[in-house]
C-alpha cells in the first residue's frame, strides 16, 4: 500500500467513495520509486509525476487555462496521453491521433512480457480519464501534417516514440557499423518477437544493450515458448539495472531454470552459416552459436517525420516530448506530459 499511495494518495477516499475506475494503480515497476532510493535521487512515481513535486504539481495546483484553445495531440503513447489528459482537465478542447487501434503505446508490449501484466494498467486508467476529461481519441489514423493542420490547432503535441535500430550498431563499438553477416539471419525487434513469436523460429539470441526488464523478459517469453534462448550483452551483467528494481533476483533464477544461457560482456562479433561468434569484450575467447533469428534491443530512434513535416508549416505552438524527443524511459514521458499540459 505504500507504492500504491505514491501512485494515488487518494486511493482509499475513491475505493470508499466507490469511484475504483478513477484510482491510478501502480504498476510494479519500481522505477520512480525504489530504483531512484537506491541511486540517492529523491523518490517519485512512474505514473504520478506529482508524487514528490507536491508543493509545484499536487493536489490543488492544477489551474484552469486562462484561454482555452485547441490541442492537437499526435500519439497515445504515456506521454502523449498523459499531455491530452492534462491540458483537458484545465480546459482545453484536446484531439489525439493514434495510428494504432489502441492507446498505450509501447506499454501495451511491456505488459505481455511474463508477470508484467499490470503495464496494462497504464492504458487502463488513461482510457478512463481522457474519457472523463472529454478528451477526442482517434484510433487508427496515421497523422499527417495535411490533416493536423486541418484541424485548425492553436497547439501541436507531437509524442510519436521511436523505433528500435536494426543495424546493430553499438555505441560501444564505434569501428563498425553494425554486426557483420546480420543479412544472412532473420532480425527482429522486440515488439516483433512479443507479437510473433513464431516468427524467431527454434533458436534465438537476443543482443541486449539496455540493462532494463525487456531483454530479460523476452528471453523468459521465449523460453515458456520452448526456445533455445542466449541473451548477450556487452555490459558487467544483463539486466544490471534491475539490481536497484529489485527484479534481478526474481528473473534470474526463472531464466536459468529455463535453461536461458545468459552472457555478459560479450559481443556478437559475426553471423554466418546459422551460428552467431560471441566473443569476451576483453579477448578471452569466443564460441558460436547456432540461431534462427536475432532480436536487437539496442538503441532507438526518434520517430520525428511529422516533427519536422510540420516545423516549418505550422504557425502555432509546436511541441515535441516522450521518446519522439529523445527515447528513454516510461517515467521521463509522463513526466513531460504532465508539465507541458500544465504549460499550455
Amino acid at each position: 500500500m505504500v507504492r500504491a499511495h505514491l501512485a494515488d494518495p487518494f486511493l482509499v477516499k475513491k475505493a470508499q467513495a466507490g469511484d475504483v475506475d478513477d484510482i491510478r494503480e501502480c504498476v510494479n515497476a519500481n522505477q520512480g520509486c525504489l530504483s531512484r532510493l537506491f541511486k540517492g535521487r529523491a523518490i517519485t512515481c512512474t505514473v504520478n509525476p506529482a508524487s514528490g513535486r507536491e508543493a509545484e504539481w499536487g493536489h490543488g495546483t492544477l489551474e484552469d487555462a486562462s484561454a482555452p484553445r485547441k490541442i492537437v495531440v499526435v500519439g497515445a503513447g504515456p506521454a502523449g496521453l498523459k499531455a491530452a489528459e492534462v491540458a483537458a482537465q484545465r480546459g482545453h478542447q484536446v484531439v489525439v491521433f493514434e495510428r494504432e487501434d489502441e492507446i498505450g503505446g509501447n506499454v501495451r508490449y511491456a505488459a505481455r512480457l511474463p508477470r508484467r501484466l499490470r503495464w496494462s494498467l497504464v492504458a487502463k486508467r488513461f482510457d478512463h480519464s481522457l474519457r472523463a476529461a472529454g478528451v477526442d481519441v482517434r484510433l487508427g489514423v496515421e497523422a499527417t501534417p495535411d490533416l493536423v493542420l486541418s484541424e485548425a490547432p492553436d497547439a501541436v503535441v507531437v509524442a510519436t516514440g521511436s523505433t528500435f535500430d536494426t543495424d546493430g550498431f553499438s555505441s560501444a563499438l564505434g569501428f563498425r557499423p553494425g554486426i557483420p553477416g546480420l543479412e544472412t539471419t532473420i532480425v527482429l525487434t522486440p515488439i516483433e518477437a512479443i507479437t510473433d513469436i513464431e516468427r524467431c523460429g527454434d533458436r534465438v539470441v537476443i543482443v541486449d544493450e539496455s540493462e532494463e526488464y525487456t531483454g530479460l523478459g523476452l528471453a523468459e517469453m521465449l523460453a515458456e515458448a520452448g526456445k533455445k534462448v542466449e541473451i548477450v550483452s556487452r555490459h558487467l551483467a544483463v539486466g544490471a539495472n534491475l539490481v536497484t528494481t529489485a527484479d534481478l533476483g526474481h528473473i534470474y533464477p526463472r531464466v536459468t531454470g529455463l535453461g536461458v544461457t545468459i552472457t555478459a560482456q560479450h559481443i556478437v562479433a559475426d553471423i554466418s552459416g546459422g551460428e552467431a561468434v560471441v566473443a569476451n569484450m576483453w579477448g578471452a575467447g569466443e564460441h558460436r552459436t547456432e540461431l534462427d533469428s536475432i532480436v536487437l534491443n539496442m538503441s532507438r530512434s526518434p520517430r520525428r517525420e511529422l516533427f519536422d513535416g510540420l516545423r516549418d508549416r505550422f504557425d502555432g505552438e509546436l511541441h515535441r516530448i516522450g521518446d519522439c524527443l529523445s527515447p528513454r524511459h516510461v517515467d521521463e514521458a509522463v513526466y513531460e506530459g504532465e508539465k507541458l499540459g500544465r504549460a499550455l
